[in-house]
Formats: structure tokens, C-alpha cells, sequence
């Protein structure tokens, strides 16, 4: 057994800490920032965990949910990068946009071997087998650094306030 089905991700479930007015929605891949539940207070923003790889549950959201301005905080590492491309593809599909969140300098940069991390990055194809069109030019340049020097960004590295706002002056 290589896992419990409880600690599958393949699990269809959405954990939400809410705020009465959100401004926007912070879909995030870990559950770090839900754990600080103040961070939907302080950014008036509702906050969800769909689970890395577990966003089939994105085709259940209601209409009234997508018409909100949504962003997403993850791992900067292949797998985060890749699950972003399917979250936009699926919201795309359903008339909505999302945003990654892009971590604020300076990195805190981690080898992708690190302790217990899997994603790998891809070097048999260009830029890993990402598409560069789903990201901006500046994030397409710290991925490119990311994939060169075979490192990665922990979602959980960073202050989700600093992210947010840093990203509000970047809106493509």
C-alpha cells in the first residue's frame, strides 16, 4: 500500500474559510494559509484548498463563486506550476480567469531535492513542458531560473499578505 485513501489527493473536497464580502478568492494548493485564518479577514478575500492535484471539484463551483477576481498560491516547483495550467484551462472553460500568485523578492530558494519534495522539473523538453503563454514575461523568468539551477519555491515560504499585494500591482 503505497497510501491511505484518506491522505489520497485524489479526494473531491473543497476546505473554505470564508469572509462575508470577499473582494476575491485565494485558491491555494497547501493548506498553510487556511490554517491562519486571518489572512481572509486581513485581505478580505475568501480563501480555498482544493488540494493540488484534487481540482476536478472546480467543475462544481456555482457561477455566483467564479464571477470573483481569483488567484492562485502554490508551489513553485513542476507539479504547482503544472496544476496551475489545468486550474486556468478549467476556468477558462467556464468564462472565469485566475491569476498565480507570484512570490515577492527575495526567493527563498530550496534545491528540488530537498527532504521529502517529489516534483522534479522536466529537462528533455523546453521550459520543462510548461506553457510559457499561461504565464507573464516576469514569471516566466523566474521559472526559467527555477528550472536552470534545479530549484524550487515553497508556497509555504511565503507571507500570503506580502504575495497578494505584491501581485495587485502586477494584474496583466
Amino acid at each position: 500500500i503505497d497510501e491511505f485513501p484518506q491522505t489520497s489527493k485524489d479526494l473531491q473536497y473543497r476546505l473554505v474559510v470564508d469572509y462575508t464580502n470577499p473582494k476575491a478568492i485565494i485558491l491555494c494548493e497547501n493548506k498553510s494559509f487556511l490554517k491562519q485564518p486571518w489572512n481572509a479577514k486581513e485581505l478580505e478575500v475568501k480563501l480555498w484548498y482544493v488540494g493540488g492535484n484534487n481540482i476536478s471539484i472546480i467543475d462544481d463551483i456555482d457561477e455566483i463563486e467564479l464571477s470573483y477576481p481569483i488567484y492562485y498560491s502554490c508551489d513553485w516547483d513542476h507539479e504547482g506550476l503544472k496544476i496551475y495550467q489545468r486550474i486556468k484551462t478549467k476556468l477558462k472553460n467556464r468564462g472565469a480567469e485566475i491569476q498565480i500568485l507570484t512570490p515577492p523578492p527575495p526567493h527563498q530558494y530550496l534545491p528540488t531535492d530537498s527532504f521529502m519534495h517529489k516534483s522534479r522539473w522536466d529537462y528533455k523538453v523546453a521550459f520543462s513542458g510548461l506553457d510559457r503563454n499561461v504565464f507573464s514575461v516576469n514569471e516566466q523568468e523566474l521559472i526559467a531560473r527555477l528550472i536552470k539551477e534545479d530549484l524550487w519555491i515553497e508556497e509555504e515560504s511565503n507571507v500570503l499578505k506580502d504575495m497578494f499585494y505584491h501581485n495587485l500591482n502586477d494584474i496583466r
